[in-house]
């Protein structure tokens, strides 16, 4: 699906000359976005961050793409990546430029960091107040931290002069309904079974400007999910990019073309692409192909499946049927002829 991300990218940067296109690509608010990335440490190890290409293509996707009056034109996205690739990381470098550079000028904002139960929420809360915490100790954010009180609390990152508040809530609560939220990360939202909660988040964002309901996961062993529901409009979108349809929607996969590339480890940077970074390669491929190897002999091949190579099975309802075989054999009701009715 990189693929047809990166088609819908080029196609796009062609249309900034149509009249009937009311999108325009921001190079200078690309660069901003990366220069502050430059600045955001690797929790673990206290390095500064040097984001990898796949990683600045959807910062740049985030914050490079405008609308005609210089706001936020991707007001929903959708990434999603193997797992152990990163994106909590992603995750934190996204909030906190939000909070900290996209909020001057704002008061009363609230900002969203949320997943399946606290103790995911808490994780990715956890590695956001690390990351802002090394953040504030250099210039010029220090001062901007000063400035605006800013104050990192048990569950909450506050701007006390401003009131800009990043608030940390799990699915599990729900308690969405009283906010409005200038910018939601959702994480693991391929495990909700209905949109009954991200709901709340959309609704309360509608008169938000430059909002922005940014959901990431990973693949999921239930494809009855709206997570892959989304996935799939978003597909035929982009292969239909003549259409022009879901404009403010981005959508960023990574994920393995065919079930097939199971035997093919070369081909796993698809949905792992850490595998691209020299230090790391044969560490995280070696890892990879003991837990397809494991998998295999417990008969869990799936969950290698799902979670590693980043695809949607069936294997929830456990039938011999490939869900890619199901969804290439639907057939339009429009297609059906008489005959066909006929012979059913």
């Amino acid at each position: 699906m990189m693929k047809l991300a990166a088609f819908r990218h080029l196609r796009d940067l062609q249309r900034q000359e149509m009249d009937d296109f009311s999108f325009n690509y921001d190079q200078e608010a690309v660069n901003k976005v990366m220069v502050f990335a430059q600045f955001t440490p690797d929790v673990d190890t206290g390095e500064p961050v040097e984001l990898m290409g796949w990683q600045q293509f959807i910062m740049s996707q985030l914050f490079g793409w405008k609308n005609e009056d210089g706001g936020v034109r991707f007001t929903k996205s959708l990434i999603s990546v193997g797992r152990a690739q990163g994106k909590t990381m992603i995750a934190a470098i996204i909030m906190c430029y939000t909070f900290l550079i996209d909020s001057i000028g704002l008061t009363n904002q609230d900002y969203l960091v949320a997943s399946i139960n606290w103790k995911q929420t808490s994780k990715l809360l956890g590695y956001l107040k690390t990351m802002l915490r090394k953040i504030i100790e250099i210039e010029p954010f220090k001062g901007l931290a000063k400035q605006s009180g800013l104050m990192i609390q048990n569950d909450q990152i506050i701007m006390k002069k401003y009131n800009n508040v990043i608030r940390a809530i799990s699915f599990e609560s729900g308690q969405f309904d009283s906010f409005h939220f200038n910018t939601a990360i959702v994480d693991e939202v391929g495990e909700l079974k209905s949109r009954e909660k991200t709901s709340k988040i959309l609704s309360g964002q509608i008169k938000i400007d430059n909002r922005r309901y940014i959901q990431i996961s990973t693949s999921y062993p239930d494809p009855k999910v709206p997570f892959y529901d989304d996935q799939r409009m978003l597909k035929k979108s982009m292969e239909e990019d003549y259409k022009r349809d879901a404009d403010t929607y981005l959508c960023l996969v990574w994920a393995q073309d065919d079930l097939k590339e199971i035997n093919m480890p070369e081909s796993w940077a698809k949905s792992n692409p850490l595998l691209n970074l020299a230090d790391q390669k044969d560490k995280l491929l070696k890892g990879l192909i003991d837990k397809r190897d494991s998998d295999l002999l417990s008969g869990t091949i799936g969950d290698f499946e799902t979670k590693n190579m980043n695809m949607w099975l069936n294997e929830k309802e456990n039938r011999y049927i490939d869900l890619k075989d199901i969804n290439n054999a639907i057939i339009a009701d429009d297609d059906l002829t008489l005959m066909d009715a006929t012979c059913m």
